[in-house]
């Protein structure tokens, strides 16, 4: 095909030299659909077009990419995609009734080609990056995705979750002033309800008020915690996979902060695949 561009002040050139360029570097291919327009007699086939997942760009940014760019640009990505694909007709996908609170057509159409609707959830803020004469952008981490598939947004996005998130990414910065940071001097204070070197007899109410119960066993090892704590000793729980070693750290760190002793945030350093046991108990 022929056609004439305006970029190149009306001269005519094919339709493969005067394409755009893609929006970044293609990571995947969602689906595929034949191109909504009348078929042009003179060409041998109808055109395609394609929903392109690009790589440090999110899902709420993918979008339908005419073949012929593909061709140009990402032929042989195109290749391999197009050989698992059966047959002239696009794929078939299942319709989900329940899409969640996603209104958007492109959305709900990955949902049903089988991308879960965690991806396109806000799970945190990590950072906000202000740019000089453009807009602010925040490095989004999504639901159920790695840390490495984190991706910058641009203020203004439309993103269900966004401005909730940006909220909490404050309130958690406010936290790093002096007044909020854990210090223990060893000098009393009047703020403190508690004496970590003292033992339970059962668990204190503010861990009745979670609904939460720790087994004896545990109940044991928090006071031994607490107790190494105010001895300033390091320490190693060694108990058996699965007995709730994450529960009684978190009651631990819950206990100075509820007694006083020291404030929030905690550095808590924890192999990636327990990660999201962490989050949820937390």
């Amino acid at each position: 095909a022929v056609v004439s561009t305006q970029s190149t002040g009306g001269k005519w050139q094919c339709e493969r030299c005067a394409c755009p360029p893609l929006t970044g570097k293609v990571q995947s291919f969602i689906t595929w659909r034949y191109k909504e327009q009348e078929k042009d007699k003179k060409q041998s086939k109808q055109p395609r077009e394609f929903l392109v997942k690009f790589h440090n760009l999110s899902y709420w940014r993918c979008e339908w990419v005419q073949e012929v760019q593909l061709e140009v640009f990402c032929n042989s990505k195109l290749r391999n995609y197009l050989r698992k694909c059966e047959g002239e007709l696009p794929p078939t996908l299942d319709e989900v009734e329940d899409t969640g609170e996603f209104t958007d057509p492109n959305v709900k159409l990955m949902i049903n080609a089988g991308i879960p609707p965690s991806w396109f959830r806000v799970h945190r803020v990590l950072r906000v990056r202000n740019i000089k004469n453009s807009p602010t952008i925040h490095l989004v981490k999504w639901r159920d995705l790695s840390y490495e598939y984190a991706t910058w947004e641009p203020e203004g996005e439309n993103v269900p979750g966004l401005e909730e998130a940006m909220e909490e990414y404050k309130k958690f910065k406010k936290l790093n002033d002096k007044k909020y940071r854990c210090i223990r001097t060893g000098k009393p204070n009047a703020r403190f309800q508690g004496d970590p070197s003292v033992k339970f007899d059962k668990q204190p109410a503010y861990i009745d008020a979670t609904g939460g119960k720790l087994h004896p066993y545990q109940l044991e090892g928090l006071n031994w915690l607490r107790h190494c704590w105010s001895q300033e000793r390091n320490t190693i729980l060694a108990d058996e996979m699965g007995l709730g070693k994450t529960i009684q750290t978190i009651s631990f760190l819950n206990s100075l902060i509820m007694e006083g002793h020291c404030n929030a945030p905690f550095l808590i350093s924890v192999p990636l695949s327990t990660l999201v046991n962490w989050e949820r108990d937390f």
